[in-house]
């Protein structure tokens, strides 16, 4: 079923209301414009923030409004605050980018009077039915069988998928029962009969072929009963019945799903490239192999040839890296736009790379504008790989990163392609005996896991993760078709977060990950972040500084470590007060988050000092990263009624040359702070 034929019967009619559209300019508003005036009503769309409070300050007769959260030149919270002084009645449809936390819209319904929220990306024909039920045209009743169109799509488009190869899958178990009919009591081939028995019953109820689930689990048990000792030579006459109607009935659905025209043009449209890593390559010209996207499993290539397209996309798709060519333009457009880009919502750790055209302070230069790695031009193919792979082991925060542990291929498929539809990145894993490499390379947010698994069960490789420090935390929830309460109970004694059956439901699944993701980043914000900057605390950056510390003595790696010191910040509370001190601090702890590498470490010491230190760095290209920070810290104004410019000093030490622990580099910073406060403070020492 596709979308158009879910909305053919929805009825015309003339709405007769004004709705203005506070956007950004982006094309999606456009879209938005002309479903809401097919359906009748009447809509002015305002470029910018201010030019829609001016709709309201005329007082034309507005309706409703719709607002995005970030418009070109004032948030939409922001615009909220100021449409409701001059009207608390206004109707108002806020447009988020991100999910938050219950609180943030618990805020926007009860305190600012919001009536609706969305999420994007959203699909527009849904979003005027939402609209419309505002209105009272529409009975939210009638709500859930159109918001579910996305599903059914995707559904349609899973069992196309799965019924392609169903067949293939059923004769797959009937071989493997007739290797147990031949050895019954080879427990190798018994195993192997049970697991496939097992994957079919999960994987064909998640498809919806509830049957051939339910013929599945009868030879499953049947399977058991033999492993468990209740041997039997007859074990084919006791399941041809269940066997052949297996066989027919995944022979039907092959049939009837690849001949669906409506199926076919879902399975086509569903070969998503969210389900990759994405790295946005700005260049004039092509920079790597054209095969390469295409021959990667995990990674997708996106080239666009100008800044104002590279905005576009990010600001549309869920870009994990950049890599910005610098000859594109200028070098200093380059910088500029990666500066831009970073801006971006949800953006500030966005893993950076530049590509060089040979000039010798290239790499001074992108270092200083938060570029993580140079890659001299033209791009090697296993050059670039290497490169992404790397820009995207690094970016903190971004996408959720999922790792699903199952051998079931077929199941993983599935639920990657509800995941991903929810702005997922998915990694799958069919070879426990990969995990470590995997988990070192990809560092997922949460671990999916299967019980019934070759070699090791899931419930031994949890309690494996469990005894890890580094996996201690991270969510771990199970999706298996064992649902018996013996199952969930060893489940969460292995030390799983939470347990779900199979089949699953994509919005339960999708609700209880979320759930998890936000509690383990809410925990771990509040152990490891500063509140009022969002930088580490003193303890994480503590921790972290001595791993970094480790890794470099281990590798004869140099890194450079910085104390910082706002100056005169006493003054600035006495004079301007305690307010305007905490937004100098929180001034300085976004610019300090925004202007550096992503591998850069970044912390709260205590008061008005912080705390840096640059991986593989040495102190002449950091202290004049920091020094640019300087600048531009510097020329920020602060203050509400008076304006007042701040400065900050900073000493730096470098490993091993300074120190080679982190109490002696602490110390010899803290001296070097401390002459540059002596010799007239807004400097940077790195020698004493």
């Amino acid at each position: 079923m596709t979308v158009d034929t879910a909305f053919d019967t929805t009825v015309k009619y003339t709405a007769s209301k004004t709705i203005l559209v506070a956007g950004d300019g982006q094309e999606i508003w456009s879209f938005v414009k002309s479903v809401l005036e097919d359906n009748g009503y009447e809509v002015r769309v305002a470029p910018s923030g201010h030019a829609a409070l001016e709709h309201i300050n005329k007082k034309y007769n507005i309706d409703l409004v719709v607002v995005g959260e970030e418009l070109s030149d004032i948030s939409g919270l922001e615009w909220i605050i100021k449409a409701r002084q001059k009207n608390p009645h206004l109707k108002i449809v806020f447009v988020a980018n991100i999910w938050r936390d219950a609180d943030f819209y618990q805020k926007l319904r009860k305190d600012f009077g919001v009536s609706l929220i969305v999420h994007r990306p959203f699909k527009p024909s849904i979003f005027a039915l939402q609209i419309d039920s505002l209105f009272g045209i529409v009975e939210e009743s009638q709500f859930p069988q159109a918001v579910e169109v996305n599903e059914v799509d995707r559904h349609v488009a899973m069992k196309f998928r799965y019924a392609e190869i169903l067949p293939a899958r059923a004769r797959q178990l009937a071989d493997a029962i007739e290797g147990v009919q031949v050895e019954p009591y080879n427990q190798k081939m018994l195993t192997e009969a049970f697991r496939l028995a097992h994957n079919l019953k999960g994987s064909s109820r998640s498809c919806g072929f509830r049957k051939i689930g339910d013929l599945s689990e009868q030879i499953e048990r049947i399977l058991i009963g033999m492993l468990n000792g209740n041997s039997t030579k007859n074990i084919a006459n006791q399941v041809s019945e269940q066997m052949n109607s297996i066989q027919m009935q995944a022979m039907a659905a092959h049939l009837k799903y690849t001949s669906h025209p409506d199926a076919q043009s879902q399975h086509e449209n569903n070969k998503d490239d969210v389900s990759k890593t994405l790295i946005l390559v700005v260049s004039g010209g092509r920079a790597f192999d054209q095969n390469l996207d295409e021959n990667n499993q995990w990674l997708k290539i996106l080239q666009v040839s100008s800044y104002d397209a590279a905005l576009k996309m990010a600001r549309e798709k869920p870009i994990d890296a950049v890599l910005i060519d610098m000859s594109l333009d200028s070098r200093q457009s380059a910088l500029q736009f990666a500066e831009r880009i970073r801006e971006l919502k949800g953006n500030e750790n966005l893993p950076l790379g530049f590509l060089s055209s040979g000039r010798n302070d290239d790499h001074l230069e992108a270092t200083r504008a938060g570029g993580s790695l140079v890659l001299p031009k033209p791009v090697a193919t296993n050059h670039i790989v290497k490169a992404a792979t790397y820009l995207s082991s690094i970016r903190q925060g971004g996408r959720p990163r999922i790792l699903i542990v199952d051998d079931d291929s077929d199941f993983t498929q599935i639920i990657s392609s509800m995941l991903v539809s929810h702005g997922m990145l998915i990694r799958c894993l069919h070879e426990p005996s990969d995990l470590l490499h995997v988990l070192q390379e990809f560092t997922p947010d949460l671990i999916l896991l299967d019980v019934m698994m070759p070699v090791i069960n899931g419930f031994d490789l949890c309690r494996q993760l469990r005894s890890m420090p580094r996996w201690q935390d991270t969510p771990i929830v199970f999706l298996t078709a064992h649902s018996g309460v013996d199952a969930r109970i060893n489940a969460f004694d292995a030390g799983a977060d939470d347990y779900l059956p199979k089949p699953v439901i994509e919005m339960e699944l999708v609700a209880r990950l979320k759930l998890r993701l936000e509690r383990a980043r809410l925990i771990r914000d509040r152990a490891d972040r500063d509140l009022l900057t969002g930088l580490l605390s003193r303890r994480a950056f503590s921790e972290q500084v001595n791993a970094l510390l480790a890794k470099s003595t281990r590798h004869h790696f140099k890194f450079c470590l910085s104390l910082l010191d706002v100056d005169h910040f006493k003054k600035v509370n006495d004079v301007y007060g305690h307010q305007a001190g905490d937004q100098v601090l929180s001034g300085l702890g976004q610019l300090l988050s925004r202007r550096f590498r992503v591998e850069d470490l970044r912390g709260r010491w205590g008061g008005e000092e912080f705390v840096l230190a640059y991986p593989h760095a040495t102190s002449d290209v950091m202290r004049a990263s920091l020094g640019r920070v300087l600048q531009e810290f510097g020329k920020t104004p602060y203050g509400d009624t008076e304006t007042f410019h701040v400065s900050f000093s900073a000493g730096m030490a470098t490993y091993p040359d300074d120190g080679t622990s982190f109490k002696e580099l602490l110390q010899v910073a803290d001296q070097r702070l401390y002459m540059a406060k002596e010799s007239g403070r807004n400097t940077i020492v790195i020698k004493s």
